[in-house]
């Protein structure tokens, strides 16, 4: 089945009217999250999931019932908006609605994180970092990332000796393989010292990329007070008042 053309127009205004005669029901609904079986949903790129480490282990101290699970098919604000999700946090800056709170974070910046011991840990240079194997996220023949762009622009390459399924798969490959892996700083620094890597600068200069925590306005709904609460406590303050590891 397809939707006809009215329907297509008439889509957006639905899911409005849906989405505001639910948050009106949801508001009068009790929620203790001490006794709550209710589940949080987070979207977010993968990239971002250790970012909400403190959250979660927020919940489980507070809301041992509740469970939190992570989406990835819908960009931050389109899943809140949709209340597909309860809390996002996507890269950019996204655009505001009178449904959603929308708070920027301190933007993230890159780093290289190699392996104790290795050249480039002892002495980062363009040249070391040119002639050491590395491990990146993804396929090969993948589209060009930021990486790959600065790289250019500096002259520089790199051999990739491992192409990782994931970021937590990469931050192991590293390790083992001994090699480098450059990738945002803040989600994976805590995570890089458990598997023996040290954060390094970048030989190059990469931008740092925007990100914004996407939340639904609560309105009075008291399961939706309490999430902004906790991921005030867990990731805006401590994340916007310096500490920029997850």
């Amino acid at each position: 089945m397809q939707r006809t053309p009215l329907a297509e127009r008439l889509y957006p205004r639905v899911i409005e009217a849906a989405r505001t005669a639910r948050n009106v029901f949801e508001a009068e609904r009790p929620f203790d999250p001490v006794t709550s079986d209710r589940r949080i949903r987070i979207a977010t790129p993968d990239l971002c999931a250790p970012l909400f480490s403190r959250t979660i282990a927020s919940v489980a101290r507070t809301a041992p019932g509740m469970a939190v699970e992570f989406l990835d098919t819908l960009p931050a604000r389109q899943a809140v908006l949709t209340s597909n999700a309860d809390v996002g946090l996507g890269f950019g800056h996204p655009k505001s609605d009178t449904n959603l709170t929308i708070v920027p974070l301190i933007p993230l910046d890159w780093c290289t994180f190699a392996p104790k011991g290795h050249p480039f840990a002892k002495a980062p240079s363009p040249e070391t970092w040119q002639d050491s194997a590395h491990v990146v996220v993804g396929k090969r023949g993948a589209d060009e990332g930021p990486v790959e762009k600065a790289s250019r622009a500096h002259g520089l390459t790199r051999h990739v000796s491992c192409y990782a399924p994931n970021f937590s798969a990469a931050l192991a490959l590293a390790r083992e393989c001994n090699a480098l892996f450059i990738t945002l700083r803040a989600p994976f620094e805590a995570m890089a010292t458990k598997f023996g890597l040290v954060a390094c600068p970048t030989p190059m200069a990469i931008g740092d990329a925007p990100v914004a925590l996407v939340l639904r306005a609560p309105h009075g709904d008291r399961f939706h007070l309490w999430l902004h609460q906790i991921c005030h406590d867990t990731i805006i303050a401590p994340f916007n008042d310096g500490n920029r590891t997850a």
